[in-house]
């Protein structure tokens, strides 16, 4: 029963790691759908500055396109892998009531050479209780932010492959798989006990959100919001993603700021996350400015983890 009750946990786990990944991996899921573009006039409500902006008429088919198969946002974090920048770390470990009980900040520095990169500390400050007595993690959340932003050691791209891999071959397989998932643009997710309900734009879960298209402008920027939020119709318990605003640059519809809100209840799962992600463009391509991130989640046999981060890069 004690070996069931461990299996049974550890897949929980792993599922839920998947999730947060996919909210951290910070990257559209292509969902090419050729219907969705074609009845965009019955589904995408748009305001007349958009359409006739500057006196030219605005390609909704182009656009829809572009939303589909974008990948933008991620793209800008993997540029981090080839560029020496300074970034700042601030985690807080919540309790029931969001008072802080341990916490993690950092400054680090991240030095590029060759086809190696490495995170270097230049400043480290962390609560007693922040890790455990043996100095591995002690929150799932904590582990994954260093996995992806604070790795240890050397990360080398092979030549002959192409992909990021740890010439000591620390990296272990299950991030491998993560990976895949969260940056395998068109191809669909199944995460179990949820299903595909991240496939917000497939003709089975389109239907429960509201699209919305204007023309704005984001801290000087001329850019246009899409924004996707559940029907008010829509109980709960029937879509993953509740809201999600994505802001391009009209100059290049490039992603430069994107806001996700989270949720689930079921019999496995309680999770209430938030993601906030900035980017900035320097000279020619663009980079993550800013990441926050608030998850409140809890699982099977495992306490519940409420936690807070926010990155400046």
């Amino acid at each position: 029963m004690n070996k069931k009750r461990t299996f049974f946990r550890i897949r929980l786990n792993f599922i839920l790691i998947e999730i947060i990944i996919c909210l951290l991996g910070i990257e559209s899921k292509a969902q090419n759908d050729s219907m969705l573009i074609n009845e965009w006039k019955e589904i995408i409500q748009i305001d007349t500055i958009t359409i006739y902006s500057k006196g030219t008429p605005f390609n909704i088919d182009n656009f829809m396109k572009l939303v589909l198969e974008d990948n933008s946002l991620y793209q800008s974090f993997k540029n981090l892998h080839s560029k020496e920048y300074k970034a700042s770390h601030e985690i807080s470990v919540l309790d029931k009531n969001s008072r802080q009980t341990e916490f993690f900040s950092a400054r680090t520095t991240q030095h590029v050479d060759e086809y190696c990169r490495e995170v270097l500390y230049t400043l480290k400050n962390q609560s007693k209780g922040y890790f455990k007595r043996s100095g591995r993690h002690k929150y799932y959340t904590t582990e994954i932010y260093d996995k992806l932003f604070l790795p240890q050691g050397k990360t080398c791209k092979l030549v002959s492959s192409g992909k990021d891999e740890d010439v000591a071959g620390i990296m272990d397989t299950y991030i491998q798989k993560i990976k895949r998932i969260v940056f395998s643009p068109a191809k669909k997710t199944f995460i179990p006990f949820i299903g595909d309900q991240n496939m917000i734009f497939s003709p089975q879960h389109r239907w429960k959100y509201n699209f919305k298209l204007r023309r704005i402008f984001l801290s000087g920027i001329e850019a246009y919001e899409f924004s996707i939020s559940r029907k008010p119709e829509i109980q709960h318990e029937d879509v993953l993603i509740e809201n999600m605003e994505t802001w391009f640059d009209a100059s290049d519809l490039q992603i430069i700021k994107r806001k996700m809100i989270v949720k689930k209840q079921s019999l496995f799962y309680d999770l209430d996350i938030k993601l906030d992600i900035s980017t900035k463009k320097i000279e020619d391509k663009y980079y993550p400015s800013l990441m926050k991130y608030k998850g409140d989640w809890s699982i099977p046999f495992k306490k519940r983890e409420k936690i807070s981060f926010t990155t400046f890069f």
